[in-house]
């Protein structure tokens, strides 16, 4: 049960990972929107701007994705740590 509930866990982290790597990409590029972009908005955007409340851009500079990523990352290190 152990292993279920780690590698669900890390599953977990590395596929939020990418879509807030993909939310980053977006911005750059400006998609127009369709079904898998506006997706991707509405999972990251509410733990992007819960970042933002804390740090907000810094010019045109924002670095709530590296801040997201990394709290992201250590809260599933520290969980699987936990079992």
């Amino acid at each position: 049960m152990h292993n279920f509930i780690e590698t669900f866990i890390a599953l977990f982290v590395r596929i939020y990972s990418f879509l807030i790597f993909f939310r980053v990409v977006m911005s750059w590029i400006r998609m127009r929107p369709n079904v898998l972009t506006l997706f991707i908005s509405d999972v990251t955007d509410p733990y992007l701007n819960l970042i933002k409340r804390f740090i907000p851009p810094l010019g045109m500079i924002d670095f709530s994705p590296i801040i997201a990523l990394l709290l992201l990352d250590f809260a599933g290190s520290f969980v699987i740590g936990l079992f």
